[in-house]
This record gives C-alpha cells, structure tokens and sequence, in this order.
C-alpha cells in the first residue's frame, strides 16, 4: 500500500453566495503574498460581487483538496464592447502556494475555461499576470495563452 496518496483534488463552479465567507481568508493570504501596494487596505467591494453574480456576470472557479478550497480563479463575464462576442476577464486567480508546480493551477484555469465555454458560451478568456510575479505566464503560455496588451499603471 502506498504511503504517501495524492491528494483528492477537486474542481468546480461555486455560487458567489456558498463561497463569499470561505474565500474571505484566501484573499488576505493573495493579498499579503502578491498586492503591488500594500499600503491600500484589501477591501473587496461585495455588494457589487454580489449583484454582478446575481446578474449572471461573474464566475467563480475554486480548486479543493479533500473538499478544501486552495485555490479560485474569478471572472467577470461580459460582452465585448469592440466585437459582440461573449468574454471572460480574469479579475483575480490564486493558489495556495504550497500546491503551486503540480498542475492543480494549471488544471482550475482548464477547467474553468471549458465550464465557461460550455456552460456560459464565453468565446475569448484573457488572463493577466504582475509582472513582478512572472511564475503564471509560464503556465499560460502551456495552456496556449499568448501576451496580447500590457496594462500600465500610475498611482496618483
């Protein structure tokens, strides 16, 4: 028998509702490891979370292990004010660190995109990265993302 057994790891779209409390102490830990200004207190706007799900515009992907969330990744899924098409904006994506370099990041982002398209029709998905923290655009570029803009930021 083997010692050492892997982890059941489980992928799912979650009611914004079911999991706004249970996100609450991942985002800190997000926020501590990867906010560019830490100076600007996390304060996530929830009432509008919460009418934008209601509305059918967000989607949230979690990855668990053995029923434990370690992982989301949420969009905001709207129409394409350029092209009309249905598309899906990373607003935010994070994994525990200590099960990030075994797929189970690569696999929520996978699962997320054939859900969003099967389920919601959403035919472009862009991803974003901080530059500073380059470790996801490896994994995107193996799940066939390609750079297209860079967003600049000025803090005023």
């Amino acid at each position: 028998m083997n010692a050492k057994l892997k982890p059941a790891v489980t992928y799912q779209l979650e009611d914004y509702a079911a999991v706004r409390d249970e996100i609450v102490p991942l985002l800190e830990r997000h926020y501590r490891e990867l906010a560019t200004f830490q100076d600007i207190p996390l304060k996530p706007n929830w009432p509008v979370y919460a009418r934008l799900a209601k509305a059918g515009y967000l989607a949230i992907f979690t990855a668990r292990i053995d029923g434990v969330m370690v992982g989301y990744v949420v969009y905001l899924v709207i129409t394409s004010m350029h092209y009309s098409i249905l598309q899906a904006q990373q607003d935010i994506l994070w994994l525990a660190p200590q099960y990030r370099g075994n797929r189970i990041g690569a696999h929520l982002i996978s699962y997320s995109e054939s859900s969003l398209k099967g389920i919601m029709g959403v035919v472009l998905v862009q991803q974003h990265e901080k530059l500073e923290h380059p470790e996801l655009g490896i994994v995107l570029a193996k799940l066939g993302y390609r750079p297209m803009d860079r967003i600049w930021v000025k803090r005023l």
